[in-house]
């Protein structure tokens, strides 16, 4: 751009202006303060810029004034020279914008910042390729794009998140000024349109942003939360009154709670007695801030980038298993395993849990109960939203009834509170069972790794140190919700959730009183289910329940699982006729052909089981080598051609013992 007016001119303009122009004419002097700060972003040098704001900052300190009329344009106006490449500049501008925020007219002030916080623009530029689609992210995952073009993306997109993170920070620290110095009967509905407004920057950042921003800017958020609660009376004295917490050792958090001031009485004797309850006003603006929490929690989980995808896990139902359920057995001795990996992968990961603990200790503070978590959790009716025919912007909230937490973040903060417990307040039934419903059947829980992982801390929670099965479920319940939680046991793209589902409903199925249920699942699952592993795990609770049965002491008296009824019943689904084609065939039925020969073996060897349960009877090993054994045995041969590998020879070793074994012990 062609130089029209040069620094000193710029300065001489600005400084004649100030001294000129009465205040009460403050447009006027805006109106020039812009055009020459325009100018300037786009023409002068970086050297010049600095210049230029230096001489601004004293014109601002002279004229106080002027200063406090023309504040609120300076917001806007100034946010370009973030995008400067000098510290120098970029420092001087963000103490230009912080004086606006407290010099000028607060609410004034304020405006603007809400305007430039969702003005914000967190995506890089639109490219097009050679076929003319559009690259949103620019991520670069076409294997074919040019090397160039990939880092020609990636420099842009880190520039612009880069300025983007520059003007949040200034803009919310301007926030965090100006929001003490406004007075008004209803603070609510400032707070109301500042959290709002944090929520749609935050949410827009979070598509962008590399997991190290994303958390900065929620730390960054939580301190702003930190500044505007209000101060609970009911908070302070609720964890003593309602016992509902144990008392915990201090947080090593930068948003450490402090201990709330003892009030004085004005005449310095004794301490003055604490009102009855919050304000109406007070429990809005609590409420609001735990509404905003619940939503930054859900969106922290669920959308931050990881290596592989999008969404964090916070690992409540690893640890849980670790120190509590399983507590010295957890890990496989001898050897790293997936589980292994998993766990330490999360242990570097400090501050996902650091910030969850941050949120849900912020959340308590602000008076939300664990009997309202559970409570949203287990509703199955979502919050209303706003109808299409809703074009106006929504009238500020009246109440708090009015305010709805995010039901996904308020799965996320009970699991967190409960954390802390050394009881929980939760059974299966019907507790667990409505917030699986909710989460896992209803909603798309069981593709978000995080409402994995909360609701398998919560059922863990409920069976160890809660309530356990809880009220008698019907059978149909009983197996719907066993199958949710198998269904995760075999689709799981994570090993310990895998296992941690299938552990889940191994417990439960043996805390269930009637057998009759117990067997029932267990036949639908070897009858319907499509998924081998299952079917294996499966064979495997089985093989749990017949042992039980069989050698527990004193020994159960008519249990379905000590008696032929029991294989007799679950005899065409136990041992069913399989087609293996090829070896691909052969390796996705492997899993429950060697579950099903292993549970045989173990019949077979087991003088109690097989005596009890009718194995030894020579009608029922002809039954088994039949439809079983020689099947399959052929099959092997077929498969050993076309190099079945180690799976075919163990399969086709343990045939051979079976067999050996039933003509020792069958009469």
């Amino acid at each position: 751009m062609e130089r029209i007016v040069t620094l000193d001119k710029a300065i001489n303009a600005i400084k004649v202006a100030a001294e000129e122009i009465p205040a009460d004419d403050f447009i006027s002097y805006s109106t020039i303060l812009d055009v020459h700060l325009s100018y300037a972003h786009d023409v002068f040098s970086q050297d010049e810029q600095h210049k230029l704001l230096e001489a601004l900052g004293e014109i601002l300190e002279t004229h106080e004034d002027l200063a406090r009329e023309i504040s609120w344009d300076l917001i806007s106006v100034l946010l370009p020279f973030l995008e400067s490449p000098s510290p120098a500049t970029i420092q001087l501008t963000e103490s230009h914008i912080a004086f606006a925020a407290a010099k000028g007219n607060p609410r004034e002030v304020f405006i603007k910042i809400v305007e430039s916080l969702s003005a914000i623009n967190w995506s890089p530029p639109l490219t097009e390729d050679e076929d003319g689609y559009v690259d949103v992210d620019g991520d670069g995952d076409d294997e074919e794009e040019d090397e160039e073009v990939r880092e020609a993306k990636d420099k842009s997109r880190k520039e612009t998140t880069r300025n983007a993170l520059r003007k949040f920070y200034a803009l919310l620290s301007a926030l965090s000024i100006v929001h003490p110095r406004i007075f008004s009967k209803f603070p609510s509905r400032f707070l109301s349109t500042q959290l709002t407004t944090l929520l749609g920057v935050f949410t827009k950042a979070i598509q962008w942003l590399d997991r190290q921003d994303v958390d900065a800017v929620l730390r960054a958020l939580l301190e702003f939360a930190e500044l505007v609660k209000p101060t609970l009376m009911v908070s302070r004295k609720q964890s003593i009154v309602k016992g509902e917490r144990p008392p915990l050792p201090p947080r090593a958090s930068t948003n450490s709670m402090t201990p709330l001031p003892v009030p004085i009485s004005t005449d310095g004797n004794e301490p003055a007695k604490e009102p009855e309850g919050d304000s109406p006003e007070t429990t809005l603006q609590a409420r609001l801030l735990q509404s905003f929490l619940s939503h930054v929690l859900e969106l922290y989980l669920l959308r931050t980038r990881n290596v592989t995808g999008r969404g964090l896990v916070v690992g409540w139902a690893g640890q849980y298993d670790s120190e509590v359920v399983r507590k010295g057995k957890s890990k496989v001795p001898g050897g790293e395993t997936a589980i292994d990996d998993e766990r330490t992968e999360r242990a570097v990961q400090r501050e996902v849990k650091a910030l969850t603990e941050d949120i849900e200790g912020l959340c308590e503070a602000l008076g939300l109960r664990v009997d309202e978590l559970i409570k949203i959790c287990e509703n199955h009716q979502e919050p209303e939203s706003p109808t299409d025919e809703d074009h106006e912007d929504p009238a500020p909230p009246s109440s708090a009834e009015d305010i709805p937490l995010s039901k996904t973040g308020a799965l996320f903060l009970l699991a967190q509170r409960l954390t802390h417990y050394p009881l929980s307040p939760l059974s299966i039934f019907p507790n667990h069972s409505d917030i699986s419903q909710n989460f896992l059947v209803n909603g798309s829980g069981q593709h978000q790794p995080a409402v994995v992982d909360a609701v398998l801390f919560l059922g863990a929670l409920a069976l160890h140190q809660g309530g356990g099965l809880g009220s008698a479920p019907e059978s149909d319940n009983f197996l719907l919700y066993l199958q949710t939680f198998a269904a995760i046991s075999a689709t799981s793209s994570s090993p310990q959730a895998r296992f941690l589902a299938h552990y889940h409903v191994s417990t439960c199925i043996s805390k269930h009183p009637d057998e009759a249920v117990r067997l029932a699942y267990i036949k639908d699952t070897l009858e319907h289910c499509p998924f081998e592993t299952l079917k294996a795990a499966v064979v495997g609770i089985l093989k749990d329940e017949i042992l039980s049965a069989s050698l527990s002491t004193p020994p159960k008296q008519n249990s379905i699982f000590a008696s032929p009824v029991c294989l007799e019943d679950l005899f065409d689904m136990l041992f069913p006729e399989v087609e293996v084609g090829d070896a691909d065939d052969f390796k996705n039925y492997y899993p429950t052909l060697v579950a099903t020969a292993n549970f045989y073996y173990f019949l077979v060897l087991s003088p109690v089981c097989r005596e009890k349960l009718g194995v030894n009877k020579r009608e029922f090993a002809e039954r088994v080598e039949g439809k079983f054994l020689t099947p399959i045995g052929k099959a092997l041969e077929g498969i050993s051609l076309e190099g079945g590998g180690m799976e075919a020879d163990i399969l086709k070793d343990v045939i051979e013992r079976i067999r050996e074994k039933v003509r020792e012990v069958c009469v």
